[in-house]
């Protein structure tokens, strides 16, 4: 690990609408992440996506530190190729997932366990059926779906929490990562409990704690750090969770809040 001026500091950015704009990463940000990973910052990412989905990404992150995927589920090291941390939903909450994709027959459900997906359907055809993943149910980090409209994908939230309430299924929970991206979660672990975990296997202060994030997803991670950074084009629950705003994720975002970094030291 480098020394240098951000030695002891550790930056966590979400990925899509903050790090990453339309599938790119901006110049301006992966200079700035070089910058501060050469002088001893450690860069990390925090995403909903599953190591399946960011892999494409690994050769342009810039990241030297473990990964923070599913949501807070799983810390990846890339560079070891191991889990450094690694959680699944309660075995029980496959009756829910059950339950959910036959009360929504046309929709594809996708199963993440172990670094792998799994997608699922009661009955679009090409896709695997509820039976052909039973065995995963003590392996799901998490289930996703990406509906068509947020009026549906409200419609799907309300019967799951119905059916969480009626069940008793303490522990299991929706969240957002996008206003059609409805995911299935275990309620106690985010964005946030993962960063305090990285935190801590990196024997990082929590006063040298930074985060920037734009969604519903990333505000347990804001609340997390120290100091926490918002784009301009960050919802306003997210605008509200940081302590500094900073530019759109389109004119590098992640490199305002180095450069803010930088500043404070």
């Amino acid at each position: 690990m480098a020394q240098g001026k951000f030695s002891g500091i550790l930056l966590a950015s979400d990925l899509d609408g903050t790090l990453l704009s339309n599938e790119a990463i901006p110049k301006r940000n992966s200079d700035a992440i070089k910058y501060f990973t050469e002088n001893g910052g450690y860069f990390t990412v925090a995403t909903g996506r599953t190591q399946a989905t960011i892999a494409p990404f690994f050769h342009i992150l810039g990241a030297n530190a473990p990964l923070l995927m599913c949501n807070g589920m799983q810390i990846y090291d890339s560079q070891k190729d191991e889990y450094v941390f690694q959680d699944f939903m309660p075995s029980y909450a496959f009756s829910l997932f059950e339950y959910i994709v036959n009360a929504f027959p046309t929709e594809v459900f996708v199963i993440s366990s172990r670094g792998k997906v799994y997608d699922v359907s009661a009955e679009k055809e090409g896709f695997l059926r509820v039976d052909d993943v039973r065995h995963l149910a003590e392996y799901m980090n998490k289930f996703v779906s990406i509906l068509p409209s947020v009026e549906f994908a409200k419609g799907v939230e309300k019967a799951a929490e119905d059916f969480i309430k009626e069940n008793k299924l303490d522990g299991v929970g929706t969240m957002y990562s996008w206003p059609t991206h409805l995911e299935f979660v275990k309620t106690c672990v985010d964005k946030g409990n993962a960063l305090s975990r990285l935190a801590r296997h990196l024997n990082v202060e929590w006063k040298n704690v930074f985060a920037i994030g734009d969604y519903m997803n990333d505000i347990p991670m804001l609340d997390a750090a120290h100091i926490s950074f918002a784009p301009q084009n960050a919802i306003e629950q997210a605008k509200k969770a940081a302590t500094h705003i900073v530019c759109s994720c389109d004119d590098g975002a992640v490199a305002d809040a180095i450069e803010a970094i930088e500043k404070m030291l």
